[in-house]
Parts: structure tokens; sequence; C-alpha cells
């Protein structure tokens, strides 16, 4: 089963928001956006799919709050 694009809900230790994935190639590369924590802006993420696993690894950034590269958190999720 391949990931399903469009929104999904995200409870990450009691913080609920919308994921929204917008793409996944063959290789499951994702991107997308999250809500933010902070009640600001979206979230871009990248993030990788394993179709296998069934389980997803993505990071977040804020364009223009962090040097290019800081990584802001770390997700890993499953789909079941």
């Amino acid at each position: 089963m391949s990931l399903k694009l469009g929104e999904w809900k995200l409870n990450a230790k009691s913080y609920e928001t919308i994921l929204n994935i917008q793409s996944v190639n063959d290789s499951g590369a994702v991107q997308g956006t999250m809500g933010s924590w902070t009640g600001g802006a979206e979230l871009n993420f990248t993030g990788i799919w394993d179709d296998t696993a069934r389980s997803i690894s993505f990071f977040p950034s804020l364009p223009g709050a962090a040097p290019v590269g800081t990584i802001l958190a770390n997700y890993r999720g499953s789909l079941f």
C-alpha cells in the first residue's frame, strides 16, 4: 500500500494538527506541510516514506527562521 496524498491527522505527544502529504515519488521522497506547534504559519517538511515498513520520517522547517540545513524537529510515524 503506498502512502496516500492529502490531509492526515497528526498526534505527536498530545500535540494535534494536520499533516498534508503533497507528493511522494517512486523513491519514497515525501513533501508537504503541517500545522505549526506555535499556532503560526504552516511548516514545510521533507521526508522519506518506507512502503515495506509503512513508516514515514520527516523533518519540518520554517523558511527564514533558521539557517539552511537546521533541523527543527524529527518525526517518525507508522501507518496501521
